[in-house]
């Protein structure tokens, strides 16, 4: 499950299952098929531009801190998280 530390992305932070993806790399790589669906976590709530070029339209990210739900409402290259 990816992990995002403090908002920050950094390839050792970005981790995803290869099994939601054919043609997937071992977790823990940084490639075109990192691209995904997540989930995601991240410690607060998400920005818009938060994991862009990384979440798919569709994505989820569980914000840890309150315990909420957010889908990305927007594209790969400009993310919009709405709450579900």
């Amino acid at each position: 499950m990816p992990i995002i530390s403090g908002g920050v992305i950094s390839a050792g932070a970005l981790l995803r299952d290869p099994s939601r993806e054919a043609g997937g790399t071992a977790a823990g790589s940084m490639s075109a098929t990192s691209i995904g669906y997540g989930p995601y976590l991240s410690p607060g709530l998400p920005a818009a531009g938060f994991l862009n070029g990384f979440a798919q339209k569709g994505a989820l990210c569980i914000d840890t801190g309150a315990g909420a739900l957010y889908q990305n409402s927007g594209t790969l290259a400009a993310t919009t998280w709405v709450a579900r």
